[in-house]
């Protein structure tokens, strides 16, 4: 049984030609026996249920495995999403923060050109109201205001000319020219004492010189306070008595000097 095919064959020939036909016969039966013996010896195939119940644990695993795949990949998607969107979220806080920044710029800017344009436009009518202040003190004298010190008499307003009619320029005693004709009362300039800034004027005082000193804009009018001097006394009778005069006796002449020298004295007194 354990020859192969061919060895078989040439032994049933050998057989065959040495006892006849019925060897041959058992040759070829022999040879059945050892084909049938050789088929029974070969692995066997699985059963068709096996093959299918294999076939589905592979598909199941690599289904399995499929399926773990999409879901790390589904994982992965949803990082990069999140990512992506805190990403955006991150561009868009730093653009709305470049938009206030360049918004409170242009704010600013605006700001600054409209306080310019005030400011310019402030400027121009100081020098505007300085010119016709100027031109009015030209044509009609510079403004003056004068107030009671003691708070009786309402504020006087009154404007003094640059220079007089003889060329000098006009000073605190030209002031008090006019406010004796013009000021309730008609004090004279001599009772008038004239307080600039809480000093006392001297006649001689230039009012320009006052008014270019001024804090203020040169439209301003110049402040005075006025304090009115206490009048004068009439002066007092103090005429001495006329003496009489005796002629005295030659004995008495010293005495009567003496006398005459003490009447001397108190009338000095």
């Amino acid at each position: 049984v354990d020859k192969p095919a061919a060895a078989l064959v040439e032994d049933m020939m050998d057989f065959a030609n040495m006892e006849g036909v019925v060897p041959v016969l058992v040759a070829f039966a022999v040879v059945a026996a050892s084909a049938v013996a050789w088929s029974c010896r070969t692995p066997k195939k699985p059963a068709p249920l096996e093959k299918s119940k294999a076939a589905g644990e592979i598909l199941e695993e690599l289904t399995e495995r499929e399926r773990q795949r999409r879901k790390a990949l589904e994982v992965e998607v949803e990082r990069v999403k999140g990512e992506k969107a805190g990403k955006e979220r991150e561009i868009d806080r730093l653009r709305k923060i470049k938009e206030d920044e360049e918004s409170q710029t242009l704010r600013r800017h605006h700001e600054g050109l409209q306080r310019a344009a005030e400011r310019k436009a402030e400027e121009e009518r100081v020098v505007q109201s300085e010119r016709a202040a100027a031109a009015l003190n030209r044509t009609e004298g510079l403004l003056c205001v004068v107030k009671d010190a003691r708070g009786v008499v309402a504020d006087v307003s009154l404007r003094v000319p640059l220079v007089d009619t003889v060329g000098f320029a006009a000073t605190v005693a030209h002031l008090k020219s006019q406010l004796r004709s013009v000021y309730p009362g008609q004090p004279p300039e001599a009772r008038q004492r004239i307080v600039y800034r809480g000093q006392p004027l001297e006649d001689s005082t230039k009012l320009t010189d006052l008014a270019a000193a001024s804090d203020g804009a040169k439209s301003d009018a110049l402040p005075f306070f006025l304090v009115f001097a206490a009048a004068p006394s009439p002066p007092a009778d103090a005429s001495p008595p006329t003496p009489v005069q005796t002629t005295p006796a030659k004995d008495a002449a010293p005495t009567q000097g003496a006398g005459a020298t003490s009447g001397a004295a108190g009338a000095g007194a």
